[in-house]
């Protein structure tokens, strides 16, 4: 069998909300030298990013071109084979018991088809809630895998909120989101170090005024509004097809 020439980095949850898409855009933004393409198997992912993201209903394993595969919250076939032959798998989670669930979930099932490059993204982490959840931090640090916690910040509801990604807003913003740029980059230096990749780190650029909270609101009514009609209408598809 010959050996595939090109990287693949693979964000999987089986819930949603935690933060793939905002990652796969992070890692899109900041390796650089080869360009990197995202495929998503998530409708509503879809919605968000299609100018920079390619949607595939029955995902594939592509060979050409490095590749930052955004898979939805939901099981679907060939899920289980694109992960095995991954070079990288990020798992997402939140601290609550749902997501830990669901992450040791996946990250047991993962070591018994012999996947053991894993990354866990403790994600939306309050320091100030380190004693209330002890015990879930703690058992996420014994699933014997990598993991990066990454703080709570606004930085990903205002780069929405002007319709930036959030890799460029936080470098047009170099005053602020002090943790959320260490984040960032503690993320990309490890898939660097991990996959011997070259990576552009935030760097110091022109400083842009931050959007109004009216504006932030309108932009996410739009982008759910869209979400939902996207997925209504794949539905309805589905169903012509199946009549």
């Amino acid at each position: 069998m010959q050996k595939r020439k090109n990287k693949i980095i693979t964000l999987y949850s089986k819930k949603g909300g935690v933060g793939k898409t905002t990652f796969s855009e992070i890692l899109q933004s900041g390796l650089s030298n080869d360009k990197w393409f995202v495929i998503t198997n998530d409708p509503s992912t879809y919605v968000e990013t299609e100018e920079k993201t390619e949607y595939m209903e029955d995902i594939e394993l592509y060979e050409d071109g490095n590749i930052i595969y955004d898979l939805g919250g939901f099981e679907a076939d060939n899920v289980y084979d694109l992960l095995a032959v991954s070079d990288l798998v990020i798992i997402p989670t939140l601290l609550g018991k749902n997501s830990i669930v669901k992450a040791t979930s996946i990250i047991e099932e993962l070591k018994e088809i012999g996947q053991e490059n894993i990354l866990l993204i403790i994600n939306q982490f309050k320091l100030r809630e380190s004693l209330k959840y002890r015990q879930e931090i703690e058992h996420l640090k014994s699933l014997g895998v990598n993991y990066l916690f990454f703080s709570d910040s606004t930085l990903y509801i205002n780069a929405l909120g002007v319709d930036n990604n959030v890799y460029d807003y936080m470098n047009s913003s170099f005053n602020s989101y002090k943790n959320a740029r260490e984040n960032i980059n503690n993320l990309l230096n490890y898939v660097s170090e991990n996959l011997n990749i070259d990576i552009e780190l935030s760097s110091e650029e022109q400083i842009e005024d931050k959007p109004s909270k009216k504006i932030i609101l309108e932009k996410i009514e739009k982008r759910n509004s869209d979400i939902k009609k996207n997925i209504l209408i794949r539905t309805e598809d589905k169903k012509t097809r199946k009549a």
